[in-house]
């Protein structure tokens, strides 16, 4: 080539130099074809992988998980699909990931009955009073149920709980753990509970 062009070999040289400016071009059904030992640089590194695990990557759709393909999440960082063993996914700050050992269908079995939008909430509650404000973490309590943890004597004899007007009765998100006791030992007429510090499970369901 000319000198001067900014495509050129340089005197005496085996390189072929693109300048600013120039370009290399290859028609349709030409190609560049890198043998065995040889490598392809980008400035001076060589890029490693091979033509397969290059072709992973080739028609790959962003958000779109494909078979022996690359994974490349969408623009809200999504994907459409992915397949995991038991114990595949680990949640937690890094380094210090828990496995989530549950099947799917053990998963799946925490949504039934709650409808979409809500939300369930848990918790183990020691009693103070025979009526107990708890908060639950959720905005709303549409749904409650308790039951004593620690094994029932005639003082407690068990425990309800009430969701109230949600409005300051409790207030909204909180529930009502009540504890009770018989009127007397051939009365099973509940009365409010005079012994406390007894350990109560409870579950919520709100938004």
């Amino acid at each position: 080539m000319a000198t001067g062009a900014a495509v050129h070999f340089p005197a005496g040289g085996d390189e072929m130099v693109v300048e600013a400016g120039g370009q290399v071009t290859v028609r349709a059904g030409g190609e560049v074809d890198i043998e065995a030992g040889g490598s392809l640089k980008v400035a001076g590194v060589a890029l490693t992988p091979s033509a397969a695990e290059y072709n992973r990557l080739a028609g790959v759709q962003p958000g779109t998980a494909a078979a022996s393909k690359a994974a490349v999440l969408g623009a809200t960082k999504n994907l459409d699909t992915l397949g995991l063993p038991v114990s595949g996914l680990m949640i937690g700050a890094s380094g210090a990931e828990v496995a989530v050992d549950r099947t799917a269908a053990e998963l799946n079995l925490l949504a039934q009955g709650v409808a979409a939008g809500y939300k369930l909430a848990r918790g183990q509650h020691e009693t103070v009073a025979a009526v107990d404000t708890v908060v639950t973490g959720l905005a709303t309590v549409v749904a409650a149920v308790a039951v004593l943890d620690d094994d029932p004597t005639v003082d407690p004899l068990f425990v309800t709980c009430s969701i109230g007007n949600q409005a300051g009765a409790p207030a909204a998100g909180s529930i009502l753990i009540k504890s009770w006791q018989p009127t007397a030992n051939d009365n099973v007429t509940p009365k409010a509970a005079t012994t406390f510090a007894k350990k109560v499970n409870w579950v919520a369901i709100g938004t």
